[in-house]
């Protein structure tokens, strides 16, 4: 069986006993039952699932063990990364797009605009091979084309919005370029030094969204949280830093660590009354105050 159909069917065990732990004839229905659906063969032997679970840990560092007791295959162990978590969304997504019925009276989707996704794997092999890339780029308050010339250090996703991250050669600041307003790419044979303390997981540790400012310091936000809003904000936290300082009926208190830029404003602005700034008070004062930051 080629590669791409045993990940195909390593995801969807995954998917399976993400849900609940199953028997070996559980987990084999749903393969057989995911075939006839899809149009693939993903029919497996107890001795082909014995290598699946190994190349499963492997592969996607998820750990699948027999219980005994219960008779059923669960796992214990779920340490995916956020690339691994996004690639196991992507083909959920594109298995029911891929389904030979009409989906048009049955899905209903947003209307979406190019996001540069193809941009994707040049971008990355030009940032493991160190080569500067130029591109064609359209601000988005002016859509005036520019000629950039450009390091690229490392690439950020941010709610579907893709961000490449570079060296500008015109003033050597670090800044970040949206996919969807490159107008062309081309990766150059010319090599750069890259920092080799970079780590881009640093540079946005304080970031909500993409903006950082390395001028200032990020700052401890404390928000309450109410009515409904609270189950969500428990269950998608606002911030990789999120901690829950107080809970009670009516409420639910939380503070993260992070950057005062236009991205948590505008969040903020959405949740209306369901959220409320407690500190800092300069972030509670001047909420319809701050303007958007031209980061490009």
């Amino acid at each position: 069986m080629a590669s791409e159909d045993k990940l195909k069917r390593h995801i969807l065990i995954v998917n399976l006993l993400r849900r609940k732990a199953s028997t070996l004839e559980e987990i084999q229905n749903y393969l057989d039952y995911e075939s006839e659906i899809h149009g693939g063969d993903y029919s497996i032997s107890a001795r082909t699932f014995s290598r699946d679970i190994l190349a499963i840990a492997s592969s996607l560092n998820i750990e699948i063990e027999y219980n005994r007791i219960s008779g059923k295959y669960e796992i214990v162990s779920d340490n995916t990364d956020d690339i691994i978590d996004k690639m196991i969304d992507a083909y959920n997504i594109f298995n029911a797009l891929n389904m030979q019925e009409n989906l048009e009276n049955c899905l209903h989707m947003e209307s979406s605009r190019p996001s540069g996704t193809e941009y994707l794997y040049p971008l990355i092999k030009a940032i493991r091979n160190k080569k500067e890339v130029r591109i064609k780029y359209a601000k988005f308050d002016t859509k005036a084309v520019s000629q950039r010339l450009l390091q690229p250090y490392g690439i950020k996703e941010f709610r579907n919005w893709w961000f490449l991250l570079a060296k500008d050669s015109n003033d050597g600041v670090l800044k970040n370029f949206a996919f969807d307003r490159i107008q062309e790419l081309n990766v150059t044979t010319k090599e750069f030094e890259k920092d080799p303390d970079f780590d881009i997981n640093k540079y946005y540790q304080h970031s909500f969204g993409v903006t950082v400012l390395p001028d200032k310091e990020p700052q401890e936000v404390v928000l309450a949280i109410y009515d409904i809003e609270r189950n969500y904000v428990k269950a998608m936290p606002y911030h990789s830093s999120q901690e829950i300082i107080e809970e009670n009926e009516n409420r639910l208190i939380i503070k993260i660590y992070t950057y005062i830029t236009w991205e948590l404003v505008a969040e903020l602005r959405s949740k209306g009354s369901y959220i409320e700034v407690l500190s800092p008070q300069s972030l509670r004062d001047s909420l319809f105050n701050i303007k958007y930051y031209d980061q490009f």
